[in-house]
């Protein structure tokens, strides 16, 4: 790593091969340079603030930005401590580069906007539960749909707040219930039809899938999505009323058609007898 040693008025006492590499400058060159040519942020005010309060206090490690002689500016770590030498206070310095690492957090971060922007926006409730039940993660989605907050979707198994009953009014233990037992007996669960309920404690038909996530072979979450399918419930059964009631019109209209053609042999039973007349 860079080493640097910096007086008070911001010249350099001394750099070290790393930190003339990481600049781009000579040793000559670097003797007349000072500390706002490679720190954009530390200009005068800024670094004679920081250089006084190292020598008094502990300078927590922070971060900061560093310009190349060819104007390349990159991420740096700075550790900094107040020293003395020869009686003159001076600052000593250890900067490390972190452009690789910042890289990988921006690209962390990147694709974390790209998950929450798929979860914040999906139509279902998506869950996140860990080895002992309780939720980790909750979307937009299941906020809406079940009524609860973050926090108190975490304060107990998740099994307890939307599944702890079954559809006939019967309480449904936790360890019979196949999303928890996903997890442990490593099997997915696919379009579960079931009955959850919000907080409220109203209750509403769901569709659901659960599929567990091992780390190192160790099983440690499970995520579990979940649909509301009440309009769908709605609309087969809306539709099996019109195919019932489409089913009553035809037999009716089938009796009437048998009606008609009994009435009309009969008319060609009179007619024929007649015209044989």
């Amino acid at each position: 790593d860079p080493f640097i040693l910096m007086r008070e008025d911001g010249t350099f006492a001394y750099l070290n091969k790393k930190a003339l590499e990481a600049w781009g400058y000579t040793e000559d060159e670097a003797k007349i340079i000072r500390v706002p040519d490679v720190d954009p942020i530390y200009n005068d005010p800024a670094f004679k603030e920081l250089f006084y309060k190292a020598q008094t206090e502990t300078i927590p490690q922070f971060e900061t930005l560093h310009k190349r002689r060819d104007g390349h500016v990159f991420h740096v770590e700075l550790k900094v401590n107040g020293i003395s030498l020869d009686g003159q206070p001076h600052l000593f310095a250890i900067a490390r580069d972190i452009s690789e690492r910042k890289k990988q957090e921006e690209a962390f971060e990147a694709q974390n906007i790209l998950i929450r922007t798929i979860t914040n926006n999906a139509t279902s409730a998506l869950f996140m539960m860990n080895a002992k039940g309780y939720c980790t993660f909750m979307n937009t989605a299941g906020e809406k749909m079940f009524g609860y907050t973050q926090e108190e979707i975490k304060s107990k198994p998740l099994h307890y707040l939307i599944h702890h009953h079954r559809p006939d009014g019967s309480h449904y233990p936790m360890e019979e219930c196949p999303l928890d037992r996903a997890l442990p007996e490593n099997f997915d669960v696919r379009a579960h039809r079931d009955l959850f309920f919000r907080k409220d404690g109203s209750s509403f038909p769901i569709t659901c899938a659960a599929s567990p996530i091992f780390e190192g072979g160790v099983p440690v979450a499970t995520v579990i999505e979940v649909r509301d399918i009440s309009l769908e419930l709605e609309a087969e059964q809306a539709l099996r009323r019109s195919a019932s009631e489409l089913e009553e019109l035809v037999g009716e209209r089938t009796k009437d058609l048998h009606l008609v053609n009994e009435q009309l042999q009969q008319f060609t039973y009179a007619a024929s007898h007649v015209l044989q007349e």
